[in-house]
C-alpha cells in the first residue's frame, strides 16, 4: 500500500505540476501589478495565494482544492462576506442554473449565484436570452435548451450536499438574495458552472475600489476556466455547439458585487 501510495502522488504531481505553475505565474504578475500601485495589502494576499499553490503541489491528497483557490473564503470574508454554513439545496421546478431555494436554520431562503448568469428556461427571457445568445453565439432556441441543461446540472449537483454559502446580504430587483454557494472539495459552484459551459461570466459592476479589485480578480479566474473548458477536445456544454469564436462579455446584470 505504500508503494502504491508513493506511485499515485508521483503521478499526481506530474499531472497538476504545469496547471498549478501556470496558476502561481498569473498570481505573481498579480502580485507585481499590485506592488506596483503601491496595495501591499492585496501583494500580501497574493503571496499567500502562491504558498498555498505550491502546497497543493507538495500535497496532491489536497489538489482538488485548486479549483477555488482564486476565491478562497478567506478572501470572501475580507469582502464583507458573511458565512452561512450547512445550507441544503431544495428542489423547485422554478429553479434555475444560477437561481433556486437553499434552507438555512428552517428557512427557505431564494438566492441567486454572483458573477455568473445562466441562460433562461423560456425563450421568452427578453433581454437575458438576448445577452446569452450573443455570449455564446446561439440562437434562442438553443438558448432555451442551454438553460433546462443547467438548470438540470444544477439540481443534481446540489442535491443531498452541504453547502456553504457567502453573502454580502443584498438582493436582486426579484428579492433574491446574492450570494457565493462554496462545497467542500471542490470550491465555488459558479465555477463548475463555467467549467461546464453552462453560464456567462458577469463584467465587474462593482464601484468601490476594494471591492472592484476583488470582484476583477475573481471574474478574471473564471474567464480562464472558461478558456480552459473551450478548449478541451470536446468543448462541454454551450462551447460544443458554438462557433469558435471570441464572445463578448454580457452586460452587467443584478447578479453583480456592486456596493
Amino acid at each position: 500500500m505504500t508503494k502504491i501510495n508513493e506511485t499515485w502522488t508521483t503521478r499526481i504531481q506530474q499531472i497538476v505540476k504545469p496547471y498549478v505553475g501556470a496558476y502561481i505565474d498569473k498570481v505573481n504578475k498579480m502580485a507585481e501589478q499590485a506592488h506596483a500601485r503601491n496595495d501591499e495589502e492585496a501583494a500580501s494576499d497574493l503571496q499567500v495565494e502562491i504558498r498555498t499553490a505550491q502546497r497543493l503541489v507538495e500535497r496532491p491528497d489536497r489538489i482538488i482544492t485548486i479549483s477555488s483557490a482564486a476565491t478562497p473564503t478567506t478572501s470572501l470574508r475580507a469582502q464583507g462576506f458573511k458565512e452561512w454554513e450547512g445550507a441544503t439545496y431544495i428542489s423547485s421546478v422554478n429553479n434555475t442554473g444560477d437561481e433556486f431555494l437553499v434552507s438555512y436554520q428552517g428557512e427557505s431562503v431564494p438566492v441567486r449565484l454572483l458573477w455568473v448568469t445562466c441562460p433562461p428556461l423560456s425563450v421568452h427571457g427578453g433581454a437575458q436570452v438576448k445577452m446569452c445568445s450573443d455570449y455564446f453565439g446561439l440562437d434562442p432556441d438553443d438558448i432555451y435548451l442551454l438553460g433546462k441543461q443547467a438548470q438540470v446540472f444544477t439540481d443534481a449537483f446540489l442535491q443531498g450536499r452541504p453547502l456553504k454559502i457567502l453573502t454580502r446580504g443584498n438582493k436582486d430587483p426579484d428579492g433574491h438574495l446574492l450570494v457565493a454557494v462554496q462545497l467542500e472539495g471542490v470550491g465555488d459552484f459558479a465555477g463548475i458552472l463555467v467549467d461546464n459551459g453552462l453560464a456567462c461570466v458577469n463584467r465587474p459592476t462593482a464601484r468601490a475600489k476594494n471591492s472592484r479589485r476583488f470582484e476583477e480578480m475573481t471574474l478574471s479566474n473564471l474567464k480562464e476556466r472558461e478558456k480552459q473548458a473551450r478548449q478541451r477536445p470536446i468543448p462541454p456544454g454551450a462551447w460544443a455547439v458554438s462557433p469558435d469564436q471570441e464572445k463578448p462579455a454580457p452586460s452587467a446584470n443584478t447578479n453583480s458585487t456592486a456596493n
